[in-house]
């Protein structure tokens, strides 16, 4: 979660333009031990972490994995409509518009982008790296912004441990 999670997390709070506020998240280990070159080998990273998390208006579902070549998936809901993102999908970006009165939309519209928004997202956030470093201001995140980032994945780790919601900034 803390690794490939930390930027699904980031993501949704720019998406919506909100805050988590509470989380609910569950672990799993699929696989614990693995031949290896010395016999057999405890695991630790053959697993995925399912999150559903909330904030005043959005409700959020995050889900990664290092099981398999499955992709990862953020789910944002809200009263504008609903984008799924799918890193490493064919379509990797889908967004159901709502109407203010009534439902969402039946059919999702692909949201146009590059022929690798991997590399692009990563070059801006390499960019606003070394801007940082160099004094600049930057449109992506802050040190404030990954505190909050931080806050959200221990309410989670929490949660993954009671096996109940928690509330992002409860545990300090």
């Amino acid at each position: 979660l803390y690794d490939m999670g930390s930027h699904l997390v980031d993501t949704a709070s720019f998406i919506s333009g909100e805050r988590i506020s509470e989380v609910y998240c569950r672990t799993q280990t699929c696989l614990n031990r693995r031949q290896g070159a010395r016999g057999w080998e405890n695991v630790e990273t053959d697993d995925g972490a399912c999150m559903i998390a909330s904030g005043e208006n959005t409700l959020y579902d995050l889900s990664v994995t290092r099981v398999g070549p499955g992709p990862l998936q953020l789910t944002v809901t809200g009263d504008g409509g609903m984008l799924d993102l799918r890193i490493g999908a064919a379509e990797p970006l889908l967004f159901w518009k709502k109407d203010k009165q009534g439902g969402y939309a039946t059919r999702a519209q692909a949201v146009p982008n590059s022929n690798s928004p991997q590399q692009e997202w990563f070059c801006r956030q390499a960019k606003a790296f070394l801007d940082r470093i160099e004094g600049n201001d930057t449109e992506i995140s802050s040190l404030a912004e990954s505190g909050y980032v931080d806050e959200v994945l221990l309410a989670a780790a929490r949660s993954a441990h009671t096996k109940r919601t928690e509330t992002v900034g409860a545990g300090r």
